[in-house]
């Protein structure tokens, strides 16, 4: 498949229409980490949820952002109608894109329109940004609540009413974001300033000044777990430009998340995450200051242990009865372990984790920073060889 070519998304849906069917019952958090995990929710597309690494690093930039598009609503087909059927997602998506014109009944022409509106969105409302890795679409994220919500209603008044007035609630939280305390930065008015042209990009001629400050933030248009989720993970992208979040700012985040009635566990969750997900990505992100990585490094590495240490008893009291693992971490202790075996400890520990609902976030696909200080938490009976571990490394995130 050739994001680049005429017909391409015949193609996406062939390829697709056998790998999507195991989507269809995962949770809604579950869901959320797997779309903010290809980044196209913060701006910064770095990774397709159905082609592998080989594949998509074929692809430019736009390429990436439009295969990425169409995945997510994709999957957002296949989860709330809990289905597989390409026909029928096609044309959801299609009724979605074209709901102010009359239906066409050839599947074939949906395709063509669908594709044709893709390419024009990613080919006409390019940003060049100069805080991010190359071109900016921020608000597409927008394009997929209103999906969400067009499935769970089956249809959608004032679709342009709607996006602007999104686009505007955004933009008050991020002035919020920025002006937590009255000491707003160069950097942090560049990032509104990039924002704001994301709106003016996005929708043509968005006036801004129908965004009254004055006027408090409508929290209840913000109604479910998924756009929720993503206003806190801005906030924490936004809060993280000088790599740390101060005491101010754990105060907004905590405000925050007691109107938006989100759990605390969500929070810390999605601090992790997005640490994560910058550290991995720290080349696409021009604004971070990269000396200062090494503190993001250290506080992520503080959270998951003091998230993991809440949940060792379980994690040991499942390691103990798996009975093949067990056998295989003392096997460790004495003699080197086989690619095979140490492949099935990996293979093992990750089921044990996925078990457990606090600590399925490490499991989505990234992960690559947290593993290891997992696996460095585990009790002195349960260690692992160090072939498994950066033993220097992870020693300097958890002592420091």
């Amino acid at each position: 498949m050739n994001p680049a070519s005429k017909y391409w998304l015949n193609n996406f849906f062939s390829d697709v229409k056998i790998k999507i069917g195991k989507y269809k019952n995962i949770s809604d958090s579950r869901l959320y980490l797997l779309i903010a995990q290809t980044g196209i929710l913060y701006d910064i597309p770095v990774k397709s949820i159905f082609y592998n690494k080989k594949k998509y690093t074929e692809w430019n930039n736009i390429e990436l952002f439009k295969v990425i598009y169409i995945e997510v609503l994709t999957l957002i087909s296949v989860n709330n109608l809990k289905t597989d059927n390409t026909s029928v997602i096609i044309n959801k998506i299609y009724n979605f894109i074209n709901i102010q014109n009359k239906q066409n009944d050839n599947i074939d022409h949906k395709i063509t329109l669908i594709e044709n509106y893709i390419n024009n969105l990613f080919a006409q409302k390019t940003l060049k940004s100069k805080l991010l890795y190359n071109d900016s679409y921020n608000f597409t994220f927008i394009d997929f609540y209103l999906y969400y919500n067009f499935l769970k209603n089956n249809n959608l008044h004032n679709f342009q009413y709607q996006k602007e007035q999104y686009i505007g609630e955004t933009l008050k939280f991020i002035d919020l974001f920025i002006n937590k305390n009255n000491n707003v930065t160069k950097l942090e008015n560049d990032i509104y300033k990039h924002y704001l042209d994301s709106a003016k990009n996005y929708i043509d001629h968005f006036d801004i000044n129908k965004i009254n400050k004055i006027n408090k933030i409508n929290y209840d248009l913000f109604d479910n777990n998924f756009i929720k989720r993503l206003i806190i993970d801005i906030a924490i992208i936004i809060f993280l430009e000088d790599s740390n979040i101060d005491d101010q700012e754990e105060k907004v985040l905590s405000d925050l998340i007691n109107k938006f009635n989100v759990e605390d566990k969500y929070l810390q969750q999605s601090i992790i995450f997005v640490e994560n997900f910058i550290l991995e990505n720290s080349g696409k992100i021009f604004y971070l200051n990269k000396r200062k990585l090494p503190y993001i490094t250290k506080s992520l590495a503080n959270r998951v242990s003091k998230l993991i240490k809440k949940n060792k008893n379980m994690i040991i009291s499942e390691i103990r009865e798996s009975g093949e693992l067990l056998v295989l971490i003392q096997k460790s202790l004495k003699t080197e372990l086989t690619i095979e075996e140490k492949q099935k400890i990996n293979k093992q520990i990750k089921d044990i984790i996925k078990s457990i609902p606090a600590l399925a976030i490490f499991m989505i696909p990234g992960g690559t920073i947290i593993l290891p200080i997992i696996l460095k938490i585990l009790p002195n009976d349960l260690v692992y060889p160090s072939s498994f571990k950066n033993e220097k490394q992870i020693n300097n995130d958890i002592k420091n």
